[in-house]
């Protein structure tokens, strides 16, 4: 049986790592992401994101929920992995010549037909996905977060390094896609450095048989959670154009950044820690895991969402700059739909791992029925704003679905008071920034105005945390991730943070 302390410190040391690799991938992506916003047009952006729709849909009905099987399969043998490692490749190498053959009609679908050659470059990625889902699969299942951050890292920085340069010798559209496939080529050869699964071996039927129920089902609803992440590209890209869609995407994206790659390092172990929980049986600790979760989530990302949301215009200038400052409208209500999704993500992770899917289909169902019926109704209004705000009302409804479907696990009112305490411990997040552009000198660059401002608001919060009545938050940050640090710091040092915390 599975020592369920020990995934715990396994957990934690994961959150630890993701961290670190948050903040080294951040910092790039800050870096690279502005300079190719300069060097690149919003049509060029908006070109990519709607082949990344063809492209990221398919690749939710090639992996048909191998990656989940093989996490979360209670006893995983020989046969199970070397049979998805088959089944992966070949699916991966079957989509690549559909989507590669079938690129014109796809496009012209979404009245974008000069993203064709886009998504036939872009087809590659199946074949090449293919062949890390399984090795990718094993390093989650076995909590390895060490590698997995390093994979992060050089995956990412060396890839957009090169793309950069390509944008800045004029590659245009073909820089983004340059990176984009080399990042995808750089991490799946590292999964297989770690995991290396034979394919020698003829495939099991039974084996092929418990993955697919078990994927099958899987597949169907990352399919519809995949929708509900990118109906936003399908509608604003086939009823707005690509250039509405190219700002609508970077601008997202820009205030995304410190929203998802904060949270991504708790958000990314949760489905291992409590696949894990489950398999070995400690319902109880998984019901506790699962809260602990959501305070830390609560915690972190609300006052975040708040303070990225009040600077939202200082951040698209800044990252961006001037030519994309129509776009904060947008910007400025976006981080809300990345909270909600975010935390609808750690609820489909628990019904998953405990293998309820048809509660996660149900959710996805509800939700996405809601969001087409409202955005088809006003697919004539050309408003980029009006479409921005359904998204967020639609997210909201995701996770409103996804914690009535988990009651057994966490009551609403719980879920409800863990979201309180978020939004109180924001409420420096709010003001903060309000005060200092008020009292500050409007002669001020805003490359300085805006790191200011977010330290400054950062210090609020954090005494706000400390001495507010956030007793049991504390606890919660102290016993579950800053025991881990307090390891490696002078015993003094040590002692004043856990008495200050405690």
């Amino acid at each position: 049986m599975v020592n369920s302390n020990n995934l715990s410190r396994k957990a934690v040391t994961g959150v630890s790592w993701g961290a670190l690799s948050v903040v080294v991938i951040a910092v790039s992506q800050v870096v690279i992401g502005a300079m190719m916003a300069r060097l690149l047009t919003p049509s060029d952006f908006g070109l990519v994101a709607i082949s990344n729709v063809v492209i990221q849909f398919g690749q939710h009905v090639s992996q048909l929920g191998l990656a989940s099987a093989v996490i979360q399969k209670k006893y995983l043998s020989d046969d199970d992995k070397q049979t998805a490692n088959i089944m992966a490749i070949v699916l991966g190498s079957l989509m690549t010549l559909l989507v590669y053959l079938l690129a014109p009609f796809l496009v012209n679908y979404m009245s974008n037909p000069e993203a064709e050659e886009i998504v036939r470059i872009m087809s590659l990625s199946f074949f090449f996905v293919g062949l890390g889902i399984v090795p990718s699969a094993l390093i989650r299942r076995k909590m390895k977060f060490r590698y997995l951050a390093y994979v992060d890292v050089v995956s990412y920085v060396f890839p957009y390094t090169i793309g950069l340069i390509a944008a800045y010798m004029g590659g245009g559209v073909y820089a983004l896609l340059i990176a984009m496939l080399l990042q995808i080529v750089v991490r799946i050869t590292l999964f297989l450095v770690s995991e290396r699964v034979s394919v020698l071996r003829i495939p099991s039927v039974r084996s092929a048989r418990e993955l697919i129920t078990f994927g099958g089902m899987s597949t169907v609803t990352s399919i519809l959670e995949f929708l509900m992440g990118s109906i936003d590209a399908f509608f604003i890209g086939k009823y707005l154009g690509s250039d509405n869609l190219g700002k609508y995407n970077r601008s997202k994206m820009v205030v995304d950044l410190p929203i998802y790659y904060v949270s991504s390092s708790v958000s990314r172990v949760s489905f291992s820690l409590l696949s894990n929980l489950n398999a070995a049986g400690d319902t109880a600790r998984l019901r506790m895991a699962f809260y602990d979760l959501q305070v830390v989530m609560s915690i972190i990302l609300v006052p975040l969402v708040v303070l990225v949301s009040s600077t939202s215009d200082l951040i698209v200038h800044v990252l961006l700059g001037k030519q994309w400052l129509d776009a904060v409208e947008v910007a400025a209500i976006m981080p809300f739909c990345s909270y909600f999704s975010l935390t609808a993500s750690i609820f489909s992770s628990l019904l998953t791992s405990t293998g309820e899917l048809n509660k996660r289909l149900f959710a996805n169902v509800f939700a996405l029925s809601f969001l087409v019926m409202a955005l088809w109704s006003v697919r004539e209004a050309d408003s980029l704003l009006l479409f921005s705000c359904l998204l967020v009302v639609g997210s909201s409804i995701l996770l409103a679905s996804y914690v009535f479907m988990s009651r057994a696990y966490i009551s609403i009112q719980k879920f409800l008071g863990v979201v309180f305490k978020g939004v109180l411990l924001s409420i420096p997040a709010l003001i903060t920034p309000k005060v200092l552009v008020f009292l500050l000198p409007t002669s001020w660059s805003v490359f300085f105005l805006l790191p200011l401002i977010g330290v400054v608001s950062f210090l609020t919060v954090f005494f706000w945390f400390l001495f507010g009545p956030f007793g049991y938050e504390r606890k919660i940050i102290m016993n579950k991730i800053m025991i881990h640090f307090l390891d490696k710091v002078p015993i003094s040092v040590a002692h004043l943070i856990a008495k200050i915390l405690t």
